[in-house]
């Protein structure tokens, strides 16, 4: 579950959130136009994921190339959620080859 917005800490839990701008416009393709993509979300929280036994991170895509690129190489940091899962022992990650092009 997905939407852990910039600035998600790292002890988040599930919760309601506000969507940035540039989320919204990525779900344009699944929602048809802007005004139909939500404003809000239910997000599970980095802290809930990061309890879980495994994790599975899934990627489509060119555009996911480069936040990918941020979340397993970059620093572990709120400004990129994802990459909190650097720190988690059993994580897979299915990707495409497109976004794996970062």
């Amino acid at each position: 579950m997905g939407f852990n917005e910039p600035g998600s800490p790292v002890d988040s839990r599930t919760r309601r959130i506000e969507l940035d701008e540039r989320t919204r416009r990525d779900a344009v393709k699944q929602f048809g136009m802007l005004e139909k993509v939500p404003l809000a979300a239910l997000t599970m929280g980095i802290g809930t994921i990061l309890e879980a036994k495994r994790i599975v991170l899934m990627a489509w895509g060119a555009g996911k190339a480069g936040i990918l690129q941020k979340a397993l190489r970059g620093p572990v940091t709120a400004e990129v959620p994802a990459s909190f899962l650097q720190t988690h022992g059993n994580v897979r990650i299915l990707i495409d080859e497109e976004a794996s092009q970062g």
